[in-house]
């Protein structure tokens, strides 16, 4: 490591006193070392997983108590809506309009986002030629 000429003496000063300060309250190597072994990082007491499975069981029962009362809070307002199927003619009418600027939203091109595309031409037959049918994806 090379020393930098232009360090402030006041942070190198500061520095040493820190690293000095670590020094004194790291603790002994051989007392580390000699100490017992804890529990391994892998191994998982039973009690945590009897709670785990129960966490599990309680999250997934939650889950589908929250879709059945979805399910029933959307078929109940289908059903509201189909029972209430006398809609006043403005409702109607307002369903129905149409923008009278909506040509300009019509450009070169903008079909291509309303259907697929024919890039390949289907092939002209040829004399003589007995055509095969395709048996894949025909319905």
């Amino acid at each position: 490591m090379t020393e930098n000429r232009d360090t402030d003496p006041a942070i190198v000063r500061l520095f040493e006193d820190e690293r000095r300060a670590d020094e004194v309250t790291a603790p002994d190597l051989d007392a580390l070392l000699v100490r017992p072994a804890g529990r391994r990082v892998g191994e998982v007491r039973p009690g945590r997983r009897v709670a785990f499975a129960a966490a599990a069981l309680a999250l997934v029962a939650l889950v589908a108590a929250s879709a059945v009362v979805v399910v029933r809070t959307v078929r109940s307002r289908v059903r509201a809506a189909t029972e209430a199927s006398v809609l006043p003619p403005e409702a109607i009418a307002l369903s129905t309009w149409k923008s009278p600027t909506d040509a300009f939203l019509e450009t070169p091109g903008s079909d291509l986002w309303t259907q697929v595309p024919d890039f390949a031409p289907a092939p002209q037959p040829v004399p003589g030629h007995i055509p095969i049918s395709p048996t894949k994806g025909v319905d």
